[in-house]
Order: C-alpha cells, then structure tokens, then sequence
C-alpha cells in the first residue's frame, strides 16, 4: 500500500470518528463567546455547541445549517407593495360588486361617474410608494446588505413595508407617499418639546406613534438569537413630498422622518455588523417575519 493511500484511509477514518455537529446538543453558555461559524457575538446562557477540545462555540443557527443546508439556501425576500395593492383592488372589486348589484342597469355608469372613496385610494397610492422606494433600495443588495420587502407580523394585520440589514443594524423603513411639506414643529416649549410631524400642514404624528409596534416586532423576533443585541433603527420615508428651501431630514421619538436620498445615507452607516452577520440576520428575519 502507498504512503498517499495509507493518509487517505487515515483522513477518512479520522472524519469518520468526528460526531457531526449537527448531532450535539445545545446548551447555555456559561461565559460570553464568539460563533466560529458566522462570528455572531453569543452572550451568557445563550444556547450553543460547546467545543471543550478546541474551546469553540457554534450558535445554533450554524448547527441548523450543517444538518440541513438546502432551507438556508434561497428566502422569500417578498414584493414592495404587494399586500397594499392587494388591499386596494379587494376594496376596489367590493366597491363595483356591490355597485352593480344593488343598480343592474345603471352601475357601470355609476362608477364611472363618481370617485373611488379615499381609503381605496389611499391603499392604491401606498402600493406605489412602497414600489417605488422598494425598486430603489433593492439596489442596495448589491453592497452587501440585506433587504427584504411587505412582512407580515405575525399574530396581527400589520406588516412591515421593508426591512434593510446592514453594518449599522436592522433598518424597519415605512413608506409614505403624501402630498405636501413635511416638516418637524414643536408643540411644547424649552423646558419640555413636544416635536411633532406635520404633512400639508395637518399634525400626522401618529405616523411616528405607529412605529415602536413596528420596531419590537423585529427585536422579538431577534431575542431567541445570538443577534439580540443587534441595533434596530425605525424609519419613514416619504416619497415624491416637499421639504422646503432647505431640507434636512429630523427625528421624532427615535423615528428618523426623511426621503431616499437621505436614507440610503443612513442605512449606509457603519456600526458592529459583519458582512457574514447581515446574511444570517437578512434569512432569520425572512423566516422569524413571513410575506403578508
């Protein structure tokens, strides 16, 4: 037998001897450590394989790849706007149904006389501005980051229009497409602000109000993770508005209200994310956050 035969036979029965990972059990970490497969960063009574040999940890998530990789190779990224157009034309076809059914002779004339009520509208323009921005951003995959479109929250009707992974962190943008100047006014005084968000001049803060429901979903759906510590960052961008002479994008209660010129700069920023870190997070919300 040749020498190179017998380091072949050696390798294969040494790999042979090796216990898959995928075969190990998990369990609480006792000191904070580093996952040798995506590099998360595992805090204490985190769950994860334990190496005594080459005092190596691997999350869990890592483990799950091993033993079946082919769920980890293709998400469902989702369609910007999908669930508003759907909403919209739902609304659309009630409206013409009931239309035609209670005035068989003159309903085509009905509707095409009178205006669709604002709320389908509303849900129509939605659809085109979560496109719109969504269009856009996708651009930025090719950089590296993570971006996934139209979430659904589980448990509830609400959703997420788009959701970006990047060096900084989780990124939970809303897309608005409203008329008018946007722009920060304080209701309050010196001592104690009150800044509210105004569009076209009409107070719309609950716009920002809506955004930590949106925000603790993505952090809930992280807390399970070595990634818990990952920052979240909540955005609304609002698209084809005015800004006045000299824009300048604000914040209201840790909402960032700004445009996509604007946004892609702070999605843009730097921050403790790895590139491997992004991919793992990008699929974890994909799954933790299905397509409405």
């Amino acid at each position: 037998m040749s020498v190179s035969t017998e380091l072949m036979l050696l390798n294969v029965k040494a790999a042979a001897d090796v216990e898959p990972m995928s075969a190990l059990e998990a369990r609480p970490l006792r000191y904070a450590a580093t996952c040798v497969g995506c590099g998360a960063t595992l805090a204490p009574r985190t769950r994860a394989v334990w190496n005594k040999e080459r005092r190596e940890a691997t999350c869990e998530q890592c483990v799950a790849r091993e033993a079946d990789p082919e769920p980890f190779a293709a998400i469902d990224r989702g369609s910007p706007g999908a669930s508003a157009l759907r909403e919209g034309l739902r609304r659309q076809e009630r409206r013409e149904t009931r239309t035609l059914d209670a005035h068989p002779r003159i309903g085509k004339l009905i509707l095409a006389l009178s205006e669709e009520p604002q709320t389908t509208r509303a849900w129509k323009q939605g659809a085109i501005g979560e496109q719109t921005l969504g269009t856009a951003i996708e651009q930025l995959r090719d950089e590296g980051f993570g971006v996934l479109h139209d979430r659904r929250i589980p448990g509830t009707k609400a959703n997420l229009d788009h959701l970006v992974v990047g060096p900084a962190g989780v990124f939970v943008i809303d897309a608005k497409r409203y008329t008018g100047k946007i722009e920060r006014r304080d209701r309050g005084w010196v001592l104690n602000r009150d800044w509210r968000l105004y569009v076209n001049g009409r107070d719309q803060t609950k716009l920002v109000d809506a955004m930590p429901r949106q925000v603790e979903a993505v952090r809930s759906s992280l807390a399970a993770t070595p990634f818990v510590e990952c920052p979240v960052f909540a955005a609304l961008c609002f698209v084809d508005s005015q800004w006045g002479l000299i824009p300048s994008p604000f914040v209201v209660d840790d909402v960032h209200v700004t445009w996509p010129k604007m946004l892609y700069k702070l999605v843009r920023g730097e921050g403790p994310i790895q590139r491997e870190q992004i991919i793992e997070l990008e699929r974890l919300l994909a799954l933790a956050l299905p397509c409405a």
